[in-house]
Order: structure tokens, then C-alpha cells, then sequence
């Protein structure tokens, strides 16, 4: 097992990036998990652990600008898009590449296919979409009266939001919209904790991108990778149907829905993500040798 290193990466407008990388030098496959919105890269630690315990693997996982160690900024899907193909370029030149995104990462893998086509093509070799969507988010809302005006004030609301230290209302929140069935104290208050160190006008301008995020068209550019869709039937933010598209366009992509998973899936279903994602290795490093035991038990 590898050394887990964090440093910052710099992108090409200066903003730095805050990365954690975990797995061998050696690794015959290299995954980057991007974390969803409000959120940091501390969501794939269970996920991770249990990865570089099973395979000879390196995992790249980073906070998106505005969010976690990272610096902060007001970014929109592109802007996080283009932040997605200076990482792949820098630090995954060569060899098999899984894209793994939960709920806005999964988005921004989107963006990439749209802004970045052949980067897609050309390097990556597996995806997997962890409780994300391909649009259509705000499709109900915005045929309501007034629905414009609706949005740039939960913007504005959300711009000047701050998590409280005693969060006793926002916990029962989370448990309600969040997660699917039984969720832990501690997966609660970490997801807190996280989202305590987002910059809310981060948050406010990558509402109003997702708002606006319409690509279902881009999803086929993954149809040469190998790709698995996992969606939580109690997921509140993006139902199944959200999944059930994705899956569609790409004709050979996995779809496994989870009956008593909700959004925060890499949390909820640790090991059975890390199981799907190891899948897909597999399948883009055939030479990899996979226990599939240590995922439930790593170290």
C-alpha cells in the first residue's frame, strides 16, 4: 500500500487545489473520485480505504475549488470541468483512468465530455456515476410562475449561508433529504463537517450552473470506457429516473440501484461502491488482481 500524500496542485488561473493521493507508485490503474456539492474529498475515504486495500491502485481525490483545503472561488460546471482535465493532465498522463463522481462530480465529468471530448476519449478507460444526473434538475421548477426570481433568492440565501456549530435541526435535515434509510450519527456529522468548510458563494454559483446543467447528449462520449451508474431509490436530490437516463445512453453501462440507499451513497453503500468501482478496474486493467474480501474488511 502506498503513502497517502497531500499537497496543492495549482491550475492554470493560479487557484490552487487541495489533493489527496493514496496507492503505489506502480498502480496499474489510477482512479480521481470528485466530490459533490457542498462536500469535500473526505466523502471517499471509507471508498478508498478500502480500494488500495484490495488492488494495486492509486486513488486521486481533490476539493473542487471553493470547497475543502481548496482556494476559493466562485466556479461554475465549466470552470470545474477545465480544473478536471488540468488534474488528468498533470498527474494521469498515461495509463488506464476511472473517473469516479458523486452527484456534482458526476456533473462535472459531464462537462468534461462536453468541453473535453477527446481527453475523454483518449484517456479515460472506466466512469462510474455515483447519485448524480445528466439534467434536467430544474425541468418541474422552472415552468412555475416566478420560478427566475425563485432561484437567484435561494442563491442569494445560500450566498450568505453558514452551517450553525450545534446543528440539531440541520441533523434531522440531512437524515430526511440526504440519506436513504437508518443513517449513522457519525456519517451525519461528518457530512457536517464537510460542509462547514465550503465557501457559500461557491455553493450559491454552482446551484445556478446545476440549475442550468441540460447533458444527457454529452453522456454517450463515455460509451468506449467502461461505465457503472449507481442510484439510490430513496435519493431525494436525483431519483432513480435520473440514472435510468444515463444508463440509456450508453446501451452498455451498468445500472445498480440501491433499495434503501439515498444521496450520500459513498457513505451509506461504502463497500459496495468500492466493490463497483473495483469492477470497472478491473475491466480497464485486466492485469489488476482484485481481493474482493478486503473491501469489506481493508487493512
Amino acid at each position: 500500500m502506498g503513502i497517502r500524500r497531500r499537497y496543492s496542485l495549482p491550475m492554470d488561473d493560479g487557484c490552487e487545489l487541495f489533493v489527496t493521493e493514496e496507492g503505489p507508485a506502480d498502480a496499474v490503474a489510477t482512479i480521481v473520485a470528485l466530490h459533490g456539492l457542498s462536500l469535500t474529498s473526505q466523502v471517499f475515504e471509507d471508498v478508498t480505504a478500502r480500494l488500495v486495500a484490495a488492488a494495486t491502485v492509486r486513488v486521486i481525490a481533490y476539493d473542487a475549488r471553493g470547497h475543502g483545503g481548496s482556494g476559493r472561488d466562485e466556479p461554475d460546471l465549466e470552470r470545474l470541468a477545465d480544473d478536471l482535465a488540468h488534474v488528468v493532465r498533470r498527474l494521469v498522463p498515461s495509463g488506464p483512468l476511472v473517473l469516479v463522481g458523486h452527484s456534482l462530480g458526476g456533473m462535472t465529468m459531464l462537462a468534461l465530455a462536453q468541453r473535453h471530448p477527446a481527453l475523454v476519449a483518449e484517456r479515460v478507460s472506466g466512469a462510474v456515476f455515483v447519485a448524480s444526473t445528466p439534467g434536467g434538475v430544474a425541468a418541474a421548477v422552472r415552468r412555475l410562475p416566478g420560478a427566475s426570481a425563485a432561484i437567484k433568492l435561494v442563491q442569494a440565501v445560500v450566498r450568505r449561508a453558514s452551517i450553525p456549530r450545534h446543528p440539531r435541526v440541520v441533523l434531522r435535515q440531512f437524515a430526511r433529504f440526504a440519506f436513504g434509510s437508518g443513517p449513522s450519527v457519525d456519517h451525519l456529522r461528518r457530512t457536517l463537517d464537510q460542509s462547514r468548510q465550503a465557501h457559500m458563494p461557491a455553493v450559491a454559483s454552482l446551484v445556478g450552473s446545476i440549475l442550468e446543467h441540460e447533458r444527457l447528449a454529452h453522456v454517450p462520449a463515455y460509451g468506449n470506457a467502461r461505465v457503472t451508474i449507481l442510484s439510490g431509490a430513496k435519493d431525494k436530490f436525483f431519483p432513480l429516473a435520473h440514472g435510468r437516463a444515463m444508463a440509456q445512453a450508453v446501451p452498455a453501462a451498468r445500472l445498480i440501484e440501491y433499495r434503501t440507499g439515498g444521496h450520500m451513497l459513498p457513505l451509506e453503500q461504502t463497500a459496495e461502491v468500492a466493490l463497483q468501482i473495483l469492477g470497472v478496474v478491473a475491466e480497464a486493467a485486466p492485469a489488476n488482481v482484485i481481493d474482493a474480501q478486503l473491501v469489506e474488511e481493508p487493512g
